[in-house]
């Protein structure tokens, strides 16, 4: 039996309500079951890995199937979406101090549920502000009915893509900076949450994540597939 609890149905009212719900940490999941030292190993040089050992270990201890099984009923009906219960994408993602390439891409996801789980967060040490905070805009747009109406509003949005773009975006709705230091687990809906990180201080430590993507509405050859083809992963 797993030592780590939470309450899927509240989780799942949270997120459809406000558009995102925390998890209680998982800091002495990750340390008791060697998550951290094991993901290291597997992503190597990378920032980007997909479908990891540990990531999959980690979801299974958390015992996150309740959760992904109540979002999936909850979208149906909301969303009145076509979704593959099975449609899974799990990306590790590692940024390196001093990496500015990963600064700021804010974006909508494909898919409706995005989950980040902390896994190696750099310490508060030495005044850093930059350690690759997580800016999150909640319902700042609609679900997007339609495909086309989803590539348009997300290129339009990429003007925000910047730290001033996100000071500008809550002027008009609430963005919340979350860099995990408590090690709790952020859920939210993808499609609609404009997102984005801060670069981590080239004097500051790496940084480690893994981003649980799960239903993507769109066409089999959309938007979201398409530019996975592109990144390659």
């Amino acid at each position: 039996m797993s030592l780590y609890k939470y309450d899927s149905d509240k989780a799942c009212l949270e997120i459809f309500e406000q558009g995102f719900a925390y998890l209680p940490s998982i800091k002495t999941l990750i340390d008791k079951n060697n998550i951290c030292e094991e993901a290291f190993q597997e992503i190597g040089s990378k920032t980007y890995s997909t479908d990891n050992k540990a990531h999959i270990k980690l979801v299974d201890l958390m015992n996150l199937e309740p959760l992904f099984e109540s979002v999936f009923s909850r979208a149906l009906v909301d969303f009145k979406v076509s979704i593959d219960k099975t449609d899974r994408y799990f990306v590790a993602r590692k940024v390196n101090p001093g990496q500015s390439s990963e600064k700021y891409r804010a974006h909508f996801d494909s898919h409706l549920l995005t989950i980040v789980l902390p896994i190696s967060i750099p310490k508060p040490e030495n005044g850093f502000a930059e350690r690759g905070e997580l800016k999150i805009a909640p319902n700042a747009r609609k679900f997007p009915r339609y495909e086309l109406i989803n590539i348009l509003q997300k290129a339009y949005w990429k003007k925000y893509a910047s730290e001033a773009g996100f000071d500008e975006v809550s002027k008009s709705t609430h963005v919340l900076t979350e860099y995990f230091d408590s090690y709790k687990p952020l859920a939210f809906l993808g499609t609609t949450t404009l997102h984005g990180n801060n670069f981590v201080s080239k004097n500051s430590e790496s940084r480690l994540t893994f981003l649980c993507h799960l239903y993507d509405p769109s066409p089999k050859y959309g938007i979201g597939a398409l530019l996975r083809k592109i990144r390659g992963r």
